[in-house]
């Protein structure tokens, strides 16, 4: 990773560290006043939009900061985190194995399950299977393969410049692509009608 990366990457973490407590003090100041009689649909559904921001951010501080840190992520935080990701969404997530991740391998995971969702536009089911390396899985109605995109996950630093760049709804891909280069890691992606494998 380049200094560019480096301080692209401080920028994403430092941006969810400071709106995740903010977020936080409207959730815990919403609960204060359920318990004083103020309740009602309208502040059911800011709690959720709360509890919703709340975990997306989380999940973008670890597939958008840096991976360099040595302590593992635990299974649960991780697990809690992808429930909240995708909570009231069309995607449902089953992860198979019991043991804790890395953080660098929890920062590949979230991003390669961010680029099985831009590829299932009809929602679906996603794997995360950790028991021997990661592999994802992604099983919906339809799938939708972006050649531009999927590419960025093995262009390497030596064609990484000739590459276009996607959109910024799809900067996962080229996220990703610079994460497994700097592991030195080359991605195995599967199509077939049962939907995607993308093993990391």
């Amino acid at each position: 990773m380049n200094r560019t990366s480096d301080l692209a990457t401080s920028v994403g973490t430092r941006i969810c560290h400071d709106i995740i407590s903010p977020l936080g003090a409207i959730g815990n100041g919403l609960e204060l006043l359920e318990l004083t009689g103020v309740a009602g649909p309208e502040v059911d559904l800011i709690l959720q939009s709360v509890a919703s921001a709340s975990a997306r951010l989380r999940a973008f501080r670890l597939a958008f900061g840096p991976s360099d840190l040595s302590q593992p992520v635990p299974r649960e935080e991780l697990a809690e985190i992808l429930e909240g990701y995708f909570a009231g969404e069309r995607f449902g997530v089953d992860w198979q194995g019991a043991r804790n991740l890395t953080r660098d391998e929890a920062k590949g995971a979230i991003l390669g399950l961010l680029c099985l969702e831009t590829a299932l536009p009809h929602g679906g089911r996603l794997e995360l299977e950790s028991s021997d390396g990661i592999v994802l899985r992604g099983h919906g109605e339809a799938t939708s393969r972006d050649a531009a995109c999927w590419d960025l996950l093995s262009a390497g630093r030596d064609r990484a410049d000739h590459v276009a760049q996607p959109e910024p709804a799809q900067i996962h891909f080229a996220m990703l692509g610079a994460h497994l280069d700097a592991l030195r890691r080359t991605p195995k992606e599967a199509w077939g009608p049962e939907g995607i494998s993308l093993a990391l």
